[in-house]
């Protein structure tokens, strides 16, 4: 309390979505009897969020399994961790759904090559919106034919990819 002005004040964090009503009580001091304030209303609504992705490798590459995280967090004045479930889609077709994690969610991925359109849709619940985000990741390869006429075996190591990546004629040995 500020002894010069006479007036109190407090900070209320809520952890619920919904109407909470707000009094003070002063309970009096010698000299001054004690009184109660007229009940106000405060309205809490949903936190606003934000789906971030990250790529790990952040070149992914054919054949190789891709780590896909999406981290899910409140958007300001909103706060704490959002908690619920992310769907992943990569070019429009669900991946995988996953709940979150302190605020993430990751999946194991085995991405094709060319251009991927991967997608993070989090779903929401009682006390946070929900939202989305989309990227679009170029996943290569260790070893890229286009255009080339390829005649015999071919050999790939472990570890390595070989994409066609046109109307290749393979033919065998």
């Amino acid at each position: 309390m500020d002894t010069t002005t006479g007036e109190a004040t407090c900070t209320v964090t809520y952890s619920d979505v919904g109407t909470h009503v707000i009094d003070a009580l002063y309970s009096g001091s010698p000299g001054f009897d004690g009184s109660t304030s007229n009940a106000i209303t405060q309205t809490v609504n949903q936190a606003a969020t934000t789906v971030t992705l990250a790529f790990s490798p952040s070149a992914p590459v054919f054949g190789s399994p891709d780590t896909i995280t999406a981290s899910v967090s409140a958007t300001a004045p909103g706060g704490g961790t959002p908690t619920g479930t992310v769907s992943f889609y990569e070019d429009g077709s669900l991946v995988a759904k996953v709940s979150l994690s302190d605020g993430n969610a990751s999946i194991s991925a085995l991405l094709q090559a060319g251009t991927r359109n991967i997608k993070a849709l989090y779903a929401g619940n009682t006390n946070f919106t929900g939202s989305s985000t989309a990227a679009s990741k170029s996943v290569g390869c260790t070893t890229a034919l286009s255009g080339k006429r390829v005649t015999g075996s071919m050999t790939v190591s472990s570890g390595q990819s070989l994409c066609l990546l046109s109307k290749d004629v393979i033919k065998g040995a």
